[in-house]
Parts: structure tokens; C-alpha cells; sequence
């Protein structure tokens, strides 16, 4: 077989196009492999497989040129969570400050802190996840054990409060990340102690309740006395007013009765001087007086109610009263027979 000139170049033709399909594709292949990408959500590390390197710088959401052979080692920028459940079948066994055992069911969120994602990926070499929560297990049980069984019944979200600083302050200076949150979801205790705390609650719920009671019933005696107190003025107020009245009354009684004495002390002494009486006699006076047993006739004359031994004494009818029992003494002085 003769090679020609053309078969030459043909053939060398071929060779090169070859060469130049195969440079293409290991080009494209190069280029391929030497660009990465962050989804905006994430951040990375750049590391290369071919020379075993890892760069501190954190690169963020985009299309990045890592190399050939590199590669992002990638680290979630937004809050994780991590959770004890009954589901994962992780849930806490703890026990409290007074020595009873309590299981807890705890969520907390977590977030990576940039400039630490160097020294997180080099201290554990992206098992970071498994020492996270077996820290965050250690470190709950041995919260757990700073506080009572009521604590956790009556006051959970301080003790979760307690329990998220603990686990922010060492995952900052250990674990370079930051605990944003924990949530207390579920806690068991033994039996008899939730039955005491019902039984307290109870009570604690009637003793309220009583003194509610004691409120309005302070409010209500209260409103009465005010009530009381204004019915007693008010009594007090027309009490007085008749004490007033009364008196007054009293008052002008007694100045009739006092002229009215005045003006019989008058007429007796007149009787007494006029007659000569003594004071007996006068007393009987006074007696028969009193009586009004004598009046005067129906024809007016005052002198036809005398008695005739007493019409010539010139004495009238109140005077001739008295001689009713002094007749025999009166008449004698007259010199009647």
C-alpha cells in the first residue's frame, strides 16, 4: 500500500480534529467541575479534593468558581432545629432538684455563627450535628437538676428560658453557634405528684375564690354601713326635730300652766285676805274649787246659784263655794241664827 501526499494530510487532519474534540471536552468537563453554586439559603466552605486544601473564606447564594477538583462544603444560613421527641424515639430522662425523675420532650433552634464555620468544619470535620445533640442532652439533664418538680409544672417557661441561655453561653464558646430558642413540649412526672399538684391547684383555686368572696362581701357590708350610717343621721336628723317640737311644746305648756297658776294664786290669795282664811281653809278652798260643782242659773243672775247665807255676805259664787264647809263658822260671824 502507497501513501499518498493527500492520504497524509488527511489522516493528520483527523488527528488533530481529534486532538481538538477531546481538548474541548476535557475543557468543557474542567469548566464544568471548577464552578460551584450556593443556594441562597446557604453558605460554604471551598475545599479541593486534588490538593486537600480548605479556604476560611465563607461564600454566600450564587455561582462561584471553586477550581478543578473543588467543591463547597455547605452549612445552612437560616435557624435549624433540633428536637427530643417520643417520634425520634430520643426523648430526655432527667431528674429534678428534688431527686424526682422527669422525662422531657425539648425543641431548640439553633443558627451557625459565619465567621466560626472554619474552625466548626476543622474541630469536627462535619460531624458537628452528632455533638450538638448529644451536648445539648448533657446539658438539659444537668439544667434539669437546678430546678423542682413544681418549677416544672408551675413555671416552665422559665425554666426553658434557663435551659436556652445554658446551651447559648456553651454552644457560642464550644460548638460556634448560637441557641436562638427552646421550648418545653412536653413533661411527665410520677404519678402521685401531678395528683398532689391537682389537689393544690384545687385548693389554691378555692382559696381564691374565697377570697373574691371576702371582696365583695367587704364591698356589700361596706355599701350597708354607708347605708346604715345615713339611715341613723337621718333618724338622728327628725329625732331631734322632734325633741325640738316636743320641747317647744313643753315650753308653752308649761308658760300656760305657769300663767294660768299665777293667775289662781291671785284669786286665792284675794279669797284669803277678803274671807280671813286660814290656810287650811283656803286648801278647802281650793278643793271645792277645783270640783266645779256649782254654776250659774239659767237666768244669768250669779247671786240665784248663792247660797242664801251666803248672798247677804256680798261674797260671790266662787268665794260662796268655800262656805259649803265653812257655813256654820261664816254664818256666826254674820250673826245669822
Amino acid at each position: 500500500l502507497t501513501l499518498t501526499p493527500t492520504s497524509n494530510l488527511t489522516m493528520d487532519a483527523r488527528v488533530v480534529g481529534g486532538a481538538v474534540a477531546i481538548l474541548t471536552v476535557v475543557l468543557t468537563a474542567v469548566l464544568a467541575t471548577s464552578l460551584a453554586t450556593l443556594h441562597q439559603t446557604e453558605m460554604g466552605l471551598k475545599t479541593n479534593a486534588f490538593w486537600q486544601t480548605l479556604s476560611p473564606t465563607i461564600y454566600y447564594g450564587g455561582l462561584h468558581w471553586v477550581g478543578a477538583g473543588g467543591y463547597f462544603i455547605k452549612f445552612q444560613k437560616t435557624v435549624l432545629s433540633t428536637e427530643f421527641s417520643t417520634d425520634a424515639h430520643d426523648i430526655l430522662h432527667a431528674r429534678t432538684k428534688d431527686g424526682l425523675p422527669i422525662v422531657l420532650g425539648i425543641s431548640y433552634q439553633y443558627a451557625y455563627i459565619p465567621d466560626k464555620l472554619h474552625d466548626l468544619y476543622l474541630a469536627y470535620l462535619g460531624d458537628h450535628d452528632r455533638v450538638y445533640f448529644n451536648t445539648a442532652t448533657h446539658l438539659i439533664s444537668e439544667e434539669s437538676t437546678r430546678h423542682t418538680a413544681y418549677d416544672f409544672f408551675d413555671q416552665p417557661q422559665q425554666v426553658a428560658q434557663k435551659m436556652q441561655h445554658t446551651l447559648d453561653e456553651y454552644f457560642e464558646q464550644h460548638l460556634f453557634a448560637n441557641v436562638v430558642a427552646l421550648q418545653i413540649n412536653s413533661r411527665l412526672l410520677p404519678e402521685p405528684f401531678n395528683d398532689a399538684i391537682l389537689d393544690s391547684l384545687t385548693t389554691k383555686q378555692n382559696i381564691t375564690a374565697t377570697y373574691r368572696y371576702v371582696d365583695r362581701m367587704n364591698v356589700t357590708l361596706e355599701t350597708q354601713l354607708l347605708v346604715a350610717r345615713q339611715d341613723a343621721l337621718a333618724t338622728v336628723a327628725s329625732a331631734k326635730g322632734a325633741a325640738q317640737a316636743a320641747l317647744a311644746n313643753s315650753f308653752a305648756a308649761a308658760n300656760v300652766t305657769h300663767s294660768r297658776t299665777d293667775a289662781d294664786v291671785g284669786g286665792f290669795r284675794r279669797v284669803k285676805g277678803e274671807l280671813d282664811l286660814d290656810n287650811a281653809d283656803v286648801l278647802k278652798y281650793v278643793y271645792w274649787d277645783s270640783l266645779s260643782g256649782r254654776g250659774i242659773g239659767a237666768t244669768g243672775d250669779a247671786n240665784l246659784a248663792v247660797p242664801g247665807y251666803a248672798q247677804g255676805s256680798g261674797l260671790g259664787l266662787d268665794e260662796a263655794d268655800v262656805l259649803v264647809d265653812l257655813e256654820p263658822s261664816v254664818m256666826a260671824r254674820q250673826g245669822a241664827p
